[in-house]
């Protein structure tokens, strides 16, 4: 089973993604894969330069090109991919037998507070202002990244505005579903 993750900035995507890792599933992280590639060419872990590259490398390599890393890196075991937000990615994963895609989202303010407490190379200073803009360029579509796609191809939504236990109990609900 191969299960896509997307979501708003800060909605708790890669939490979820851990939940089900420590249900069995194998995480691969697609801004972590565009991470690793920033850092190969030596370039700045800055978010206009993730946004930035992210878009060069969908261009050079295929709108799909995350995603197919996270799944080329694939064990033999089940697969969680975190950090879907491109219709190319959403359409590769979900083009693959047995796999499902997952929208996460939680209350702005909450998101806020959540990324600058993780305080992530090439997020922590990012103002208020700043995330909002950010996070209604992508809402619209800008580029190769479209949240709105994303949720409208979800198969199943997930609000995560609340506590780690009902977190679990929702991923629990989930997977529950998918092995009938």
């Amino acid at each position: 089973m191969i299960i896509g993750i997307s979501g708003t900035f800060g909605s708790g995507k890669d939490t979820i993604a851990r939940l089900f890792e420590e249900r069995g599933f194998q995480h691969e992280s697609t801004s972590d894969i565009l991470r690793d590639k920033l850092r190969e060419n030596k370039i700045p872990l800055t978010q206009p330069n993730l946004h930035h590259f992210s878009n060069v490398f969908a261009k050079e390599l295929g709108g799909e090109f995350l995603s197919k890393a996270a799944v080329g890196r694939k064990k033999d075991k089940d697969l969680v991919v975190s950090g879907v937000r491109s219709p190319g990615d959403v359409k590769y994963l979900k083009s693959l037998s047995d796999s499902f895609l997952l929208f996460v989202n939680a209350p702005i303010e909450v998101r806020y507070k959540r990324i600058v407490d993780r305080a992530r190379e090439g997020e922590n200073k990012i103002s208020f202002s700043e995330f909002k803009t950010r996070e209604e360029r992508e809402i619209k579509g800008f580029d190769v990244q479209n949240i709105t796609f994303c949720k409208e191809s979800a198969d199943y939504l997930i609000e995560n505005s609340g506590s780690l236990n009902e977190a679990e109990k929702k991923v629990e609900d989930i997977l529950t579903k998918l092995r009938k």
